[in-house]
């Protein structure tokens, strides 16, 4: 067996094992935590999920996973995670500052046109990671302990994940804001704009965002 492949596998391995001791013990803290911070570390569970399973499906070095994203901005794969990067990062940064000026309903900045940009940004980041490792396993020597098929299974289920979490979001905000949260919801899209009609809006953002992953599995096996 190559030495050089045992090594990258064995340092693959401590960096899991590091993410994983570092979430057991953020865990405990974000579940004693009220509020927003509780939020946004439950929203980010399945993302660690995610990025812990693709640590191993990366290039064989730092440098060329770097190269990859700096030396190809206009690559599909990478507009998907820029896209996604900043609609994520704007919509929670923009949430994080209203709740500090009050304790309403957000219905501006991103949330003016969909009620979760938040999960629609991490959907897009996490869409473009995929077809990124699904390129590496299938064309380079991806270090892997996934397949390409169950690369593309977990972003399934992390969408289902995001699906879910939208959902139970919405049932605690219809409780909390009544008929506020009622109005909002119906001239709001759940994911994508526009499209507002329950239960089409789920069904719209989940049919899109999986063609949108399908689009770059397919341009990532050229």
């Amino acid at each position: 067996m190559n030495v050089e492949w045992v090594q990258r596998m064995g340092l693959v391995e401590k960096t899991r094992e590091g993410i994983l001791r570092v979430i057991a013990y953020l865990i405990p803290l974000v579940v004693q935590m009220p509020g927003m911070v509780s939020w946004i570390g439950l929203m980010s569970v399945p993302l660690l999920v995610f990025l812990i399973a693709m640590l191993g499906n990366g290039p064989t070095g730092i440098a060329e996973a770097v190269g990859f994203f700096v030396l190809n901005p206009l690559n599909p794969m990478n507009i998907a995670a820029y896209l996604g990067a900043i609609i994520a990062l704007a919509s929670i940064l923009h949430l994080a500052v209203q709740k500090r000026k009050a304790n309403g309903l957000v219905m501006s900045g991103p949330y003016r046109y969909v009620r979760h940009p938040q999960y629609l940004g991490l959907l897009l980041l996490t869409s473009g990671f995929t077809a990124w490792s699904y390129w590496v396993l299938i064309h380079t020597f991806g270090i892997g302990w996934l397949s390409p098929e169950g690369t593309v299974a977990l972003w399934f289920v992390i969408l289902i994940a995001y699906l879910g979490l939208a959902l139970i979001e919405e049932k605690h905000l219809a409780g909390k804001f009544g008929e506020e949260y009622a109005v909002y919801r119906d001239r709001t899209g759940f994911f994508i704009p526009g499209v507002t009609t329950p239960p089409h809006d789920v069904l719209a953002s989940t049919v899109l965002l999986s063609l949108v992953t399908v689009l770059l599995l397919l341009f990532a096996r050229i």
